[in-house]
């Protein structure tokens, strides 16, 4: 039967074995040229972004979301059409009351933590 450990450091020797004092210590060499990774910080407008269609938790209303992502409504034709659903249909309005308060703290507050993504080609050559 195993024996019951109290700490995660019980299976380590107390002392370094002999061998291993003798090992000579690596110091580390001239390193080959470090390739550094690009970062940049732009500001874009909301036209310029689209979210991840792919992620789990959905955003856009199901009325919405295929006519947005196919590129036929651009994000404030689908910002209109979502305030007008709301207004027709009162199980749109928690979602999007919660959405414009948060825009409301960005504008009081300034966005916290940066919005991070990638560039995408689009069907017309462009990146977004």
């Amino acid at each position: 039967m195993p024996r019951k450990r109290f700490n995660a450091f019980d299976d380590f020797p107390e002392s370094t074995p002999e061998e291993v004092q003798s090992q000579p210590k690596l110091t580390p060499g001239p390193r080959a040229a470090e390739t550094n990774a690009v970062e940049r910080i732009e500001r874009l407008h909301p036209s310029q972004m689209l979210p991840d269609r792919f992620q789990p938790r959905r955003l856009l209303p199901t009325p919405l979301r295929k006519a947005f992502f196919s590129g036929e409504l651009d994000c404030y034709q689908a910002a209109e059409a979502w305030l007008a659903l709301a207004h027709n249909e009162p199980a749109y309005r928690p979602e999007l009351d919660r959405l414009l308060a948060m825009g409301s703290s960005f504008e009081e507050h300034g966005q916290i933590k940066a919005i991070t993504g990638s560039w995408a080609p689009a069907s017309d050559g462009r990146f977004i």
